[in-house]
């Protein structure tokens, strides 16, 4: 489903790239507290259409019926069971349609749910496959002060899936469909929910990942937004390298160095700096 790029990356201030590196622990964070308020708030136009709600109730509550039907002619087997089944068949045709229009009305609470499950037992890990976007380096490191670390792609901690139709578990691009109209939630795949963002994103060229809560190696209290932080361990190979901000201090740049050379199982990462060109696009130099 998804061709990986050999490299992705996660742009960071430099005290949060310091705390990911030397303690090898990421955030996955609830969708409530990313930047794009319609996140995982794909435009729709209801549950379903009246028609197959109504069908999906009459195939819900048919067995039910018959059930009833059956019952009635043991319990009052001098009553006509015809009889007893125009009876339970006209009930059946009045609770259908009023079935379904509660189901209609019940549609915000019922999104509104799907949201609110999602957010506090599902986190995201937000990735890019672009390590020179001025926009991503202003944005997320800090104006250029920050670090980007980067991750490969390849490595089996970024394809967990459980089974072969698993949404969760594993690196996924991002989409940004130049138009998303409305559609019926029983209509909208799990890719439009979770991995579908508007057009106005497109420049971060999102890849990610969404793992349950449950998976984390440490759980923390609240953060400013009131939200618990849920931190997962990184294996050690799955870091590649660090890119230091063209704006990174010599102290913070000292300080990450330090942080790599303690730890023997991250020998292999490599260092590279950015670099602002006078036009402002950013190149990475050795």
């Amino acid at each position: 489903m998804n061709e990986a790029p050999p490299a992705v990356f996660k742009y960071l201030p430099c005290s949060r790239a310091q705390d990911v590196l030397s303690k090898l622990l990421i955030r996955f964070s609830q969708v409530s507290v990313l930047n794009d308020a319609r996140e995982l708030r794909p435009p729709l136009s209801g549950i379903a259409p009246r028609s197959r709600i109504e069908q999906l109730l009459s195939e819900k509550f048919g067995p039910r019926v018959l059930q009833i039907v059956e019952n009635a002619s043991k319990q009052f087997p001098s009553v006509d069971i015809q009889t007893i089944g125009r009876i339970a068949e006209n009930l059946e045709k009045q609770l259908i349609p009023r079935g379904a229009k509660q189901v209609e009305q019940r549609f915000p609470v019922t999104v509104r749910t799907i949201y609110e499950k999602l957010d506090a037992n599902m986190g995201i890990l937000s990735l890019t496959e672009t390590p020179t976007n001025v926009l991503m380096w202003s944005h997320y490191a800090e104006g250029g002060r920050g670090v980007l670390i980067q991750f490969k792609s390849s490595h089996p901690w970024f394809w967990c899936q459980r089974s072969k139709d698993d949404e969760f578990h594993h690196l996924c691009r991002v989409k940004y469909p130049s138009s998303r109209l409305p559609k019926f939630l029983f209509d909208t795949v799990g890719e439009e929910l979770l991995y579908t963002k508007d057009k106005e994103w497109e420049y971060e060229r999102e890849w990610r990942i969404i793992r349950s809560f449950s998976d984390a190696a440490v759980h923390l209290g609240p953060d400013s937004n009131g939200k618990d932080v849920h931190l997962f361990a990184i294996p050690p190979d799955c870091v590649s390298g660090v890119a230091f901000g063209y704006r990174a201090s010599p102290q913070a740049v000292e300080k990450l160095h330090n942080i790599i050379a303690a730890n023997p199982a991250l020998s292999h990462v490599h260092f590279v700096r950015a670099q602002q060109n006078q036009d402002g696009s950013i190149q990475l130099f050795s």
